[in-house]
């Protein structure tokens, strides 16, 4: 796990090791071609860290998972919003107890939403948030996923999300996909692990390569096939 790793470097930005410090455990020490330190994208504010990609898009990632959180809630309290119960004056603190306990059996859970009731002691019910609509849970999520899938250079169409997508335009953005984000990182792989061997003495009877991803365009070999058939192949 990176975050238990720290790099010890002199004035001048070389790096001296690696230490890995996990509470509870005495420190590891690595030296530096140990260690292959993948950095994606630089940190502006120091050199030495690289900078997830989740960076630029964190609060969206935080936003998501709280939206899913109040989506749940939503439904699982009454499937309104919050709500406030004004009950009659003079209420022991027993009596509130069991009046909350009425509410909450009453009205919690989806199996609930939208039903009737009449509670002794429960003088009037005030709606203190916005409706479901208003505050626009689908569209902020779809938002959300957005900003993150475009960090990371992966097309929602991998996630699942189809809408904007046909069998003519499905295959090139597999594609692109693989080109602008897989192999980029295949790359950084081959030539850090490369440089590794090359450390070690054996970089000369090594080679690491990658087999390339191949996408067939079945419309072209389709083409291909016809004019093959007209020209008397069989």
């Amino acid at each position: 796990d990176p975050r238990c790793m720290y790099i010890i470097a002199d004035v001048y930005g070389t790096i001296l090791a690696y230490v890995q410090r996990v509470h509870g455990s005495s420190d590891v020490i690595f030296e530096p071609n140990s260690i292959w330190h993948y950095r994606p994208d630089d940190d502006p504010n120091n050199v030495l860290l690289g900078m997830s990609p989740l960076e630029t898009a964190l609060w969206e990632a935080r936003t998501d998972i709280s939206a899913a959180q109040s989506n749940y809630a939503f439904f699982e309290n009454d499937a309104v919003p919050s709500n406030l119960y004004i009950l009659e004056k003079g209420f022991t603190i027993e009596e509130k107890k069991e009046a909350v306990k009425a509410i909450n059996e009453q009205f919690s859970g989806s199996t609930n939403r939208h039903k009737s009731a009449i509670l002794d002691g429960v003088k009037e019910v005030k709606t203190l948030s916005m409706s479901q609509k208003d505050m626009e849970f689908v569209i902020g999520r779809k938002f959300n996923t957005d900003k993150i899938c475009s960090v990371y250079g992966v097309p929602k169409y991998i996630l699942g999300y189809t809408e904007s997508v046909n069998y003519s335009n499905g295959e090139g953005i597999l594609r692109k996909f693989y080109q602008s984000t897989l192999q980029p990182m295949e790359d950084d792989y081959r030539d850090a692990k490369m440089e590794l061997y090359n450390q070690i003495g054996i970089g000369d009877k090594v080679k690491l390569k990658f087999l390339p991803q191949t996408f067939i365009d079945e419309a072209q070999n389709r083409t291909f096939s016809l004019e093959e058939f007209k020209s008397g192949a069989s």
